[in-house]
């Protein structure tokens, strides 16, 4: 079975989802994301719900999280601390609504129930803006990349992704689902086999002819300097001809560390 990662719905004052508002310590969502290329899959319904409550716990560090607003299955929550401390302020498992910040991105329900953001093919971006965040000395971003269907690893008409963090490349690479090519991740000097870091293979349902893969999983986590109050997130991918190559997101969670 395919690791969903769980997340407790909660959202400090002026957290990621709509309505929230008031002074506090997270971010909030200003911008949202959209396809540069034709998506595929099922896209669920618009419905969300309102949640209201306040959680406080006694474990190390003294945990708060609390819930004010409509959520769409993005979530926040922090340790308190001071320096060394961190606290997640974006969390989507998609198993929800998608939220307004990827500006109508469509949900894919996989063949094996699985639901997550996508399908992207040909040009197909996703990208979504954090601001008001509250000082910090990092982020941790961290999300689970599906490379889905006939990648075909390095070459002159290789299909290409990439992880932006604030416009910088984190991440730029090729990835292959059949073992008689290589990839250039999660190395290009030499290159690496078909699936080369893979947390799965052949969870989400898909049959496609040709590939060893039908889809693999990939759970990616980046950490970089930042001290700004606005974060900006771009998944890139540019694939190539008419393939049958697609890709998309699970799991996103973006953890401040102060």
């Amino acid at each position: 079975m395919l690791r969903k990662t769980l997340f407790s719905l909660s959202v400090l004052a002026m957290a990621v989802v709509i309505g929230c508002g008031g002074g506090g310590d997270g971010g909030s969502l200003t911008t949202g994301g959209n396809t540069a290329g034709n998506t595929g899959g099922n896209t669920t319904g618009n419905t969300t719900g309102n949640t209201t409550g306040n959680t406080t716990g006694n474990t190390t560090g003294n945990t708060t999280s609390s819930t004010t607003g409509t959520t769409t299955g993005a979530t926040t929550g922090s340790t308190t601390g001071g320096t060394g401390s961190t606290q997640i302020v974006y969390a989507q498992n998609f198993e929800g609504n998608v939220g307004p910040e990827f500006n109508g991105v469509p949900q894919t329900t996989a063949p094996s129930g699985q639901k997550f953001l996508g399908r992207f093919q040909t040009n197909g971006q996703a990208f979504f803006t954090l601001s008001q965040l509250p000082a910090h000395q990092s982020v941790t971003v961290d999300f689970d990349l599906y490379i889905i269907g006939p990648w075909d690893g390095s070459g002159p008409d290789a299909d290409r992704w990439q992880f932006l963090i604030d416009g910088g490349t984190r991440l730029n690479t090729t990835f292959s689902n059949r073992l008689d090519t290589n990839q250039e991740y999660p190395q290009t000097t030499p290159l690496s086999p078909a699936g080369t870091g893979t947390a799965q293979t052949n969870v989400l349902g898909y049959t496609f002819n040709g590939v060893t893969f039908n889809d693999s999983v990939y759970r990616l986590s980046f950490t970089v300097p930042h001290t700004s109050s606005n974060l900006r997130l771009d998944w890139i991918g540019n694939l190539v001809g008419t393939s049958e190559a697609r890709w998309g997101l699970d799991n996103i969670r973006v953890t401040l560390n102060r």
